[in-house]
């Protein structure tokens, strides 16, 4: 946006230099037709004047004279309100050029406050994502811990509940090793009650 105001001005000063210099070298032409008409006007009066001190005088020179000085005159005034009538377009054009140039800068001024608003309103919406997420990421943190937490209790429960089955083992390992003793213990008296009632019978 900055780059196009900044080529709108440059378009703009560009277009209004181009009038100027158009109307100054008009001026500048009319200024030198009215220097002429000046100049050969004084020549004329000067004429006129050594006509007028001649003795006798010359009538019909001084009459053509006359009309030469009437021409004279009314180019010069030609010039001139030609020379007025440029002078008071120039002096239009710069009012013009400065209207425009206010009208341009005031319309680039609202287009930027336009734009300003608009970065400003996306600010405010970016700072209050930014807090949504900050916010999400602080309960994410704590909800992450939270598992973490109840992972470790669950490790260190199954933990616990490994060792009590690991002692349960042993103690039935060694229920069972006492059991088979015991039976071992009472299968050999057997045996041997038994040995002792087949040898009564052999002495009877």
């Amino acid at each position: 946006i900055v780059q196009k105001a900044l080529q709108q001005q440059k378009q703009l000063a560009v277009s209004q230099r181009h009038e100027f210099q158009t109307h100054f070298s008009g001026i500048g032409g009319l200024l030198q037709a009215e220097a002429e008409c000046l100049q050969r006007g004084h020549a004329q009066v000067s004429d006129m004047h050594q006509l007028m001190q001649r003795k006798p005088v010359d009538v019909p020179k001084v009459k053509d004279g006359l009309s030469k000085l009437a021409q004279l005159n009314t180019c010069f005034a030609d010039v001139h309100q030609r020379l007025k009538a440029q002078l008071t377009a120039l002096a239009g054009l710069q009012t013009a050029a400065q209207d425009k140039q206010l009208q341009q800068a005031q319309s680039q001024v609202a287009v930027m406050f336009k734009v300003m608003q608009a970065m400003a309103t996306q600010l405010q919406t970016t700072q209050r994502q930014v807090t949504q997420l900050q916010h999400f990421g602080t309960q994410a943190q704590q909800e992450l811990a939270s598992v973490a937490r109840a992972h470790e209790e669950r490790m260190q429960r199954q933990q616990e509940q490994v060792v009590d089955l690991q002692m349960q083992l042993e103690e039935t390992t060694k229920s069972q090793d006492e059991l088979r003793r015991l039976l071992g213990e009472k299968g050999s008296q057997a045996a041997v009650d038994g040995a002792e009632k087949q040898v009564a019978a052999l002495r009877q």
